[in-house]
């Protein structure tokens, strides 16, 4: 949303949060009910319903929309998705669809069962067209598996990703990305953020690029898309899962000229000659999440480096508050400065709670 305003855009957002940064760069934001996933549908269709589209150019949609397609169908019938169809975003996050296209390419995946492993030790369960890691848990005896759930191999290793634009043929590299998690009750992969620019082997960059190509032109991606992958502490490269949708790391690349957006429009047409190059600095985002219900002070004075800021005092327990943004000059000390501003800013609320208490 912030990429689109910066580009010139006038916006309507409809977010699951919307924070004071997403209020403060958008003509109108919506706050809309969360559900099983994604959004909720009945809100949705009624939010949809009530706004004023006229003059509007398109629907630019993330995260929210792997689960439910139907809202993506709905939201057609109002605005032309500026992204990837619903058909390929169906057979993206459907796993038996998405992985047999996997072994078609020979692109290696960890192996998966769509039936109870024998012995679940080293097994995931993970729901189907989740994000955010919140539909990812460890298979255990007595935990049923959803409607549409499948066991997918644990790998231990450096979790990646690669952010990529595609013209429905080829691709542009934007950048290469190290991703971060943490585990919360019984989620052990709940997704803590990202570095850009992250320094990896040549020949992992290459396959993935490679990888990223041959899913593109077969499925004929356009726009922003990403690969979330993994390398195993032998060194050997898996990929886990497409996102073919703007993701969080969208936001951590800058051209040296035009705007992420533009840039986005331009690929969604199928054009990305003359690519840009990006400015090479790295910039690191965390998720700071509450360990306990958390009521924000109404005085809170947040540092500049802070993002997606809430408007509700009121924080459910391992629920995010905040993302901290942190820029260097390599992903290592970008990571290094991001993991101090959160245990600095974990402080302040600290601090500014026990003084509400008093």
């Amino acid at each position: 949303m912030q990429a689109a305003v910066s580009a010139g855009y006038e916006v309507i957002a409809l977010d699951i949060f919307a924070d004071a940064d997403t209020q403060a760069a958008a003509k109108q934001s919506v706050l809309l009910e969360y559900t099983d996933g994604g959004f909720d549908e009945t809100d949705f269709s009624n939010a949809l319903a009530q706004l004023d589209l006229q003059g509007y150019i398109g629907f630019v949609y993330g995260s929210g929309f792997d689960k439910h397609w139907q809202l993506l169908e709905m939201a057609e019938t109002y605005l032309p998705l500026l992204g990837n169809s619903l058909r390929i975003v169906k057979n993206l996050k459907r796993p038996q669809q998405f992985f047999t296209l996997l072994d078609i390419l020979g692109i290696p995946h960890p192996e998966i069962a769509f039936l109870v492993p024998d012995d679940l030790s080293g097994w995931l369960l993970k729901g189907t067209g989740g994000s955010g890691g919140t539909h990812i848990r460890r298979a255990i005896k007595d935990k049923k598996a959803e409607k549409g759930s499948y066991f997918q191999r644990e790998i231990k290793g450096l979790p990646i990703s690669l952010l990529f634009a595609a013209n429905g043929r080829n691709i542009e590299v934007v950048g290469f990305n190290e991703q971060f998690f943490t585990s919360i009750d019984d989620l052990p992969y709940c997704y803590a953020g990202a570095v850009s620019n992250v320094s990896l082997p040549d020949e992992i960059k290459q396959r993935l690029k490679s990888y990223a190509r041959k899913i593109s032109n077969a499925l004929g991606l356009k726009g922003f898309n990403s690969i979330d992958a993994i390398v195993s502490t032998e060194g050997q490269l898996f990929v886990l899962e497409v996102n073919p949708r703007l993701t969080a790391t969208f936001s951590l690349y800058t051209p040296e000229h035009e705007t992420m957006f533009d840039l986005h429009m331009r690929a969604c047409a199928g054009d990305i000659k003359n690519w840009p190059s990006f400015k090479p600095q790295a910039v690191a985002h965390r998720v700071l999440y509450t360990s306990e219900n958390l009521e924000i002070a109404p005085d809170m004075d947040w540092p500049e480096w802070v993002a997606d800021i809430p408007t509700n005092g009121l924080i459910e327990k391992n629920t995010p508050v905040c993302s901290v943004l942190a820029y260097a000059a390599s992903a290592e000390a970008a990571k290094t400065l991001a993991s101090a501003r959160v245990e600095s800013l974990e402080n302040v609320i600290k601090v500014k709670k026990v003084e509400q208490n008093e």
